[in-house]
């Protein structure tokens, strides 16, 4: 399985976000404050620079490509 090693702490932290997204789906309207989707927010952006981060470690070839698409 492929996987870019994220921390425990940054799971953690998506899987409380998708357990309350989840109940408020399907139990509870408006379970999500704007200050958690701000939250939520700026951990998908932390995220995606870890997987960039390990893009370019990893697989640069795939990160030269993308940046020549620009």
């Amino acid at each position: 399985m492929y996987t870019i090693k994220a921390d425990a702490d940054l799971l953690a932290l998506f899987d409380q976000f998708r357990k309350k997204r989840n109940i408020s789906g399907y139990d509870q309207a408006g379970m999500i404050s704007d200050q958690e989707a701000k939250e939520m927010l700026v951990l998908a952006n932390h995220l995606r620079n870890v997987v960039e981060e390990w893009l370019y470690t990893k697989h640069p070839d795939l990160m030269t490509a993308k940046e020549n698409e620009k």
